[in-house]
Order: structure tokens, then sequence, then C-alpha cells
């Protein structure tokens, strides 16, 4: 019972220390995108960062599951996920003026964290293979 306990406050620990570190570098990025005139610096770390940080969460789910792939959750849930989290990267990137991009990035943040958590659960699945 104790172990749990100290485990799960670990983990409250690890993700205030993630999210510190996490706004650290966005502040960092930021202020040295503003100082170069370089603003595609930023758009790499608001995707990297959420996926890193739904990875990070998921843990707390996966904990004690063995490694075994859910292809069906991989191929259905995280590809398209991470495709659409790097939409807004190659857009910008490519000076594409589609009008999807500016709604899109409002809720934008939220597609890598749930990426990373997907890629997570599908890879420390609960079911046991079966035979074929």
């Amino acid at each position: 019972m104790i172990r749990s306990w100290v485990g799960y406050t670990g983990w409250i620990l690890g993700l205030c220390l993630l999210l510190g570190i996490e706004h650290m570098i966005q502040q960092r990025v930021s202020q040295i995108a503003t100082q170069t005139f370089q603003g595609e610096m930023p758009i790499w770390t608001d995707s990297l960062l959420p996926f890193v940080l739904g990875l990070y969460v998921a843990t707390i789910f996966v904990w004690r599951r063995a490694l075994h792939m859910n292809k069906k959750l991989f191929i259905g849930a995280f590809i398209p996920l991470f495709l659409l989290s790097g939409y807004p990267l190659v857009a910008i990137l490519a000076h594409w003026m589609i009008p999807f991009v500016m709604t899109y990035m409002t809720i934008y943040p939220v597609l890598p964290t749930l990426a990373g958590l997907i890629f997570m659960m599908s890879l420390f699945d609960v079911k046991a293979p079966r035979g074929g």
C-alpha cells in the first residue's frame, strides 16, 4: 500500500518537473526566436513538448503492463493523430495559406498530447496475444 502511494507521489513530482522544464524550454525558444527573427522555432516545440507530455501521462496507465503492441490502436488512432499533429508544421513551413491551419492551431496542443498517450497505450496493451 505504501509503495503505491510513493510511486504515485513520485509520478506527480515528475509531472511537475516535466511541466517546469517544458515551460523553461518554451520561454527560451520564444526568446531566441524573437532575438533572431526565426518564427519557425516555436512551432517545433509546440508539437514536440505536448507529445512528450502525452508519453509521460500515459506511464501512469501502463505502469505495470507488459509490452504487447495493439496494432489496431496504433494504426487506427496513433498514426492519424500523429499525422494531424504534424500538419501545422508542414503547412506553416511550406507557406500554405489554408484557413484550416488558423482554426486548427486553437486546439493544436491537444493532438500531440493524445498522440503520445495513444502511442504508449498501443505499445502496452492489456490483452494477451491471440493464437494466429
